[in-house]
């Protein structure tokens, strides 16, 4: 992993070196046309040209900041009746928004710097202009944010915060018309040079000639590359992408009609290959990966057996490096197959890709889902999931065909109430993946914390997977740790408190006793166990209430003598329990929620170390069959479950918010996230590398963001999610 981040590092140098190569290419062929005073009042006039706005958008004090750029944005309350609803049917009540009664103008640079109030705002994006002024009371991120973009060029800003925002279906009603494109200086010196050889009957002298630029070391290339091969009934093209591939993949492969489009999701780098082939193929694709290796293999089904001279002809951005914010979405259509309830108002929409589709969504990425609303595009960003919350270690984040979107419905959500009334086989249009996550944010990390809310989860559970499966620094500093098991104290730890408290096996000595819940060591004095005590009652209060109940029922710290067995009690225990007695029925309940709960599967009731212990648990209880288990125990489980979740959600009031009342048999912590809940949940260790991880609701996210730096940690060690 060391190695792929350094590639990551190195890929970006690479991108802005590229990038500087091509400006001094240009400033050497200037240079060579024009002398001395004439470059440099040319590369000055080229400057004054630039329109590149000095401010971070949003400002460093604005309200709407929350995170580093990219990583969460703030909405402000709306005034009633200006939702995102409301802006669409005002753009379809046919009133004029841009004050031109239906003409589309050309604008000048000096023109759109003129429309700059609250009343009279007009802006920039990727050379339309629109006038947004009725447009300022509908703005989610308010009205100061909005005029940030007034008068200007407002790409860069727009980019920043919301670049997924479909703004050409929004503001479609706002359009001024197109920005005028202004002729660059350094052509118009050119031409006159060209047309004026001569000077006073005389020729111009040539300029002198440059001295050519030293070549620069040849350094070592990081840029992905590929190669193709065919057989009589295969196109097989091979990205040798030159780091090691995750276990949840890189490559979304989209083949529609004769076009193919393979991209490659590298860290924050993204590798494009783009063709029209140059003959028929079948309508579906092979994606294999070698993740150890860094290759991927895209296989292709030739339609008729002929040979191909070549694979097609590049389309635009073809065989192009760069970074993954600055390559355009691209959509595709995808069925609902099926849906899923999870609680009352989540579910579970399972995806279909296209057949020539392939997508693998790589850790902490999110896709977008667009759809038409009373003829506007609605987009959301949404974080897919597993099919199952314990994948095999082979983990189906790869999503090949199928996508797996788990999320909350809103009555009063635009997007969350037409999916939920969304019939089965419906059309809905898929973008990305995207975001910033990247695996280099783990480097070293030893203690990895997530904060969720709601929905919010789903980025957290892929994220547990690799943490487990692919993070040394995490599963051998912390995980290892959590499965350690501590001795009890020799001699005579007859007080309650050993209930909750051991030993390392290392320690001999027994100077140094552990918690069994954070296996954290506290100090003690010689014997004392006072310390104990305290780090229960302030670390786990509802340990410490059954710590407390149990020294009541002893009344003392003593354990009483053991009492002999008499002759008829020894011949009772070789007895089998009774199927019909009390007993009986208990234990296997206790071993039927065992099963449940931690989904293993039936048969390790018939497994001899599971049975071994139930003998020495009691010996006078016999496990049931399989079949026992399969079509009698865990179906009653069911169903017990299940009515008394719907008697207890039946019995509260409708005024109130189910979501946000848990049921009397919660035991867990209520209320919202406060800093005593942190501050005993974010430690921080000598010598240890934290990451805090956020995604939730916006109050959810702005809230923990907040108490989270209230306990020092810095910007770097908080990620916040998006979707």
């Amino acid at each position: 992993m060391e190695d792929d981040e350094d590639f990551e590092e190195e890929d970006e140098e690479d991108y802005r070196a590229a990038n500087r190569g091509k400006i001094s290419a240009v400033f050497s062929a200037i240079s060579g046309v024009m002398t001395g005073f004439l470059r440099n009042w040319v590369c000055f006039k080229a400057s004054e040209m630039l329109n590149v706005p000095s401010q971070s958008f949003p400002a460093a004090g604005s309200q709407q900041r929350v995170a580093p750029t990219g990583q969460s944005r703030n909405k402000v309350a709306l005034k009633p009746g200006h939702s995102l609803l409301d802006w669409i049917r005002l753009t379809k009540s046919g009133r004029d928004l841009t004050g031109l009664r239906g003409r589309l103008i050309e604008v000048t640079e000096e023109e759109l710097k003129k429309h700059n109030t609250r009343n009279d705002c007009w802006t920039c994006i990727r050379g339309m202009v629109y006038n947004v002024s009725a447009y300022m009371d509908f703005h989610p991120g308010g009205e100061e944010e909005l005029m940030r973009a007034a008068g200007i060029d407002s790409t860069d800003l727009f980019d920043q915060v919301h670049r997924w925002v479909n703004y050409e279906s929004m503001l479609k009603e706002c359009l001024v018309g197109r920005m005028a494109v202004k002729p660059s200086p350094v052509l118009q010196v050119q031409t006159e040079k060209t047309e004026s050889t001569h000077v006073n009957g005389l020729s111009v002298p040539p300029p002198l000639r440059q001295e050519p630029l030293p070549t620069p070391l040849p350094t070592k290339d990081h840029r992905p590359r590929y190669d193709w091969f065919q057989t009589d009934g295969t196109v097989n093209i091979v990205v040798y992408t030159k780091r090691k591939i995750p276990n949840a993949g890189c490559a979304v492969v989209d083949l529609q009609g004769d076009t193919l489009r393979v991209e490659m999701l590298l860290g924050k780098m993204s590798y494009l290959l783009y063709w029209r082939l140059s003959s028929e193929v079948q309508g579906h694709v092979d994606v294999l990966t070698a993740h150890s290796v860094g290759k991927v293999q895209v296989c292709l089904h030739k339609s008729v057996k002929d040979k191909w001279t070549k694979v097609g002809q590049p389309l635009e951005h073809h065989d192009t490096f760069i970074q993954c914010k600055d390559r355009e979405l691209f959509y595709r259509e995808c069925v609902l197959v099926s849906k899923t309830d999870v609680t009352h108002n989540t579910q579970i929409l399972r995806l279909q890709l296209p057949p020539g589709s392939h997508m693998q969504v790589p850790v902490g990425r999110h896709i977008y889902l667009k759809t038409s609303l009373q003829g506007t595009d609605v987009v959301k960003p949404y974080t897919p999931v597993d099919q199952t919350l314990i994948p095999p270690s082979q983990s189906s984040a790869g999503m090949g065909s199928d996508l797996h979107l788990m999320m909350k419905i809103y009555l009063d959500g635009l997007l969350t109430s037409h999916l939920a009334n969304l019939p089965i086989g419906s059309s809905l249009l898929v973008g990305g993946p995207e975001g910033s996550f990247t695996t280099r944010i783990l480097r070293d990390v030893t203690h990895l914390y997530m904060l969720a809310a709601g929905t919010g989860f789903t980025p957290m559970a892929r994220l547990i997977q690799l943490a487990l499966q692919d993070l040394t620094s995490i599963s051998q500093n912390n995980m290892a740790a959590c499965s350690r098991e501590l001795l009890p104290k020799k001699g005579t730890g007859n007080s309650v408190i050993w209930n909750w408290f051991g030993f390392d096996a290392a320690d001999k000595t027994q100077t140094k006793p552990c918690c069994k819940i954070c296996f954290k060591a506290v100090a003690t004095g010689s014997s004392s166990t006072t310390n104990l005590f305290q780090h229960l009652r302030n670390k786990h209060p509802e340990e410490w209430e059954k710590c407390n109940r149990l020294r009541s029922e002893n009344g003392s710290s003593s354990t009483p003598a053991k009492k002999q067995t008499t002759l008829p009690e020894s011949f009772t225990n070789c007895v089998p329990y009774d199927k019909n007695g009390a007993r009986w029925k208990a234990i296997t309940e206790a071993i039927t929620f065992y099963i449940a709960t931690d989904m293993l599967p039936i048969y390790s009731v018939k497994k001899r170390g599971f049975n071994h212990m139930l003998k020495v648990l009691d010996a006078r209880y016999v496990v049931p069959s399989r079949k026992y288990f399969a079509d009698v125990a865990l179906p009653h489980l069911y169903n017990t479950t299940r009515e008394k979740i719907c008697s207890e959600y039946l019995s509260i009031p409708a005024t109130s918010a189910p979501s946000e009342r848990p049921t009397d048999s919660w035991k867990g912590r209520r209320g919202r996230i406060d800093a005593c809940m942190l501050q005993n949940f974010l430690e921080r260790p000598e010598n240890a590398k934290c990451l805090v991880c956020v995604c939730g609701p916006t109050g959810f996210t702005e809230l923990a963001v907040q108490l989270v730096r209230q306990l020092n940690f810095s910007e770097e060690e908080v990620h916040i999610f998006q979707g």
